[in-house]
């Protein structure tokens, strides 16, 4: 009986419980040699797999890039001098004496 179709499928854990499955479907043309659409079909595999890992890779970076972005600008320092009080320091900005910080 002739091998018409290769299926590889492959279940990849990712963490927290989570999975990622790929797979692909190849259709054999008439003596195709099974063994080496099985070998491709496995490449593809393996190449979308890593393809998907950099890509995950790339978002949690720029995910953290932006949080890092986030939190200096909410943690940035004053530029109220020390010793002044709150009040003073909002007189002294209403009269144009002083920079506004933000």
């Amino acid at each position: 009986m002739p091998v018409k179709t290769i299926k590889y499928s492959r279940l990849f854990n990712i963490g927290n419980f989570e999975h990622e499955r790929f797979e692909v479907e190849i259709e054999l043309d008439e003596g195709q040699d099974c063994e080496e659409a099985f070998q491709g079909a496995r490449k593809i595999v393996e190449l979308e797999k890593k393809q998907s890992d950099e890509n995950r890779e790339a978002a949690i970076r720029r995910r953290q890039e932006e949080w890092d972005r986030q939190y200096k600008e909410r943690n940035k320092p004053s530029d109220k001098p020390s010793d002044m009080s709150n009040e003073e320091y909002i007189k002294a900005v209403n009269s144009g004496d002083a920079e506004i910080p933000f």
